[in-house]
């Protein structure tokens, strides 16, 4: 089946990038939803190295989207293809495809 997966991670440069050798690790504990016909369909919440997945995932288009946490300004995606801009779409039609990496950057302000 097909499946979706990603990092948030702390950009501390801002640039979108992330560089762990320069100290960009995962973020733990926020919520990442994906959404399929304008509604929620399921959220997880990322690991200890920001890190999170949806499995199974049947041909269809898709969008990523994640809780905004306060104190943080999102560097990637900007001018994404989901959720106002914010977040990822993407379409499935085929078994074993995947969307990686379906990466968030926050900048903590």
């Amino acid at each position: 089946m097909n499946f979706a997966a990603g990092i948030v991670f702390e950009d501390l440069d801002g640039n979108g990038l992330r560089d762990p050798f320069a100290g960009e690790m995962g973020l733990e504990g926020w919520t990442v939803e994906l959404w399929w016909n304008g509604q929620v369909l399921a959220t997880t919440t990322t690991d200890a190295d920001g890190k999170y997945q949806f499995l199974n995932l049947g041909n269809d288009t898709y969008s990523l989207c994640i809780q905004p946490q306060g104190g943080y300004t999102q560097t990637i995606p900007v001018g994404g293809t989901g959720c106002g801009g914010s977040g990822y779409t993407f379409t499935f039609n085929g078994v074993f495809q995947q969307m990686f990496p379906g990466n968030f950057g926050e900048m903590l302000q």
